[in-house]
């Protein structure tokens, strides 16, 4: 199987987006964030990253390049620091080492566009997330804060969790 990494484009955004909401009973909340993720692309707020198994989109990341591009984004996003998230690799693909080159691709380009400190962010429960975080450097601590996602029906409450912030020099 060939591995390659890209940085995404238009169209990468909408067929990852689409394909997620297709594998999602969640389907109104997939909406919102494509909404959301084309418009800031658009922008040039946000970044995608795109990982390709013989030239088909099996995973992504994103990076936010300015404040309003995230949510909690005080000490997260700034003139030379990037907020990374929404790390996927499609199930069954998953522990190959596939997504350390698409970590190692990003930080690259983000290197050069000028970013010297990148920030994530992980719920405090998910303790392999925070293990794979550590692994790749990132131990500074930033702060703590609740996110929300938005609703999936209309009069649903949008669904609020906690998130641990941690930083790491590039």
């Amino acid at each position: 199987m060939k591995i390659t990494c890209k940085v995404g484009t238009l169209d990468d955004i909408n067929e990852r987006f689409d394909h997620m909401t297709d594998l999602s009973a969640r389907k109104e909340t997939w909406r919102a964030w494509k909404e959301r993720a084309v418009r800031y692309f658009l922008e040039g707020k946000r970044r995608q990253y795109i990982l390709q198994a013989d030239g088909r989109n099996i995973g992504e990341a994103f990076a936010a390049l300015t404040p309003d591009a995230c949510s909690n984004s005080d000490r997260l996003v700034g003139p030379h620091t990037a907020y990374l998230f929404a790390f996927r690799v499609d199930e069954g693909l998953r522990e190959h080492g596939y997504f350390t080159r698409l970590f190692e691709f990003m930080l690259d380009d983000l290197r050069g566009l000028g970013i010297t400190r990148v920030t994530v962010g992980v719920e405090p429960r998910e303790l392999r997330n925070k293990q794979i975080y550590r692994h790749y450097g990132f131990t500074e601590f930033v702060k703590t804060s609740f996110e929300e996602d938005p609703p999936n029906e209309p009069g649903e409450m949008p669904y609020r969790y906690l998130v641990e912030y941690y930083a790491k020099e590039l």
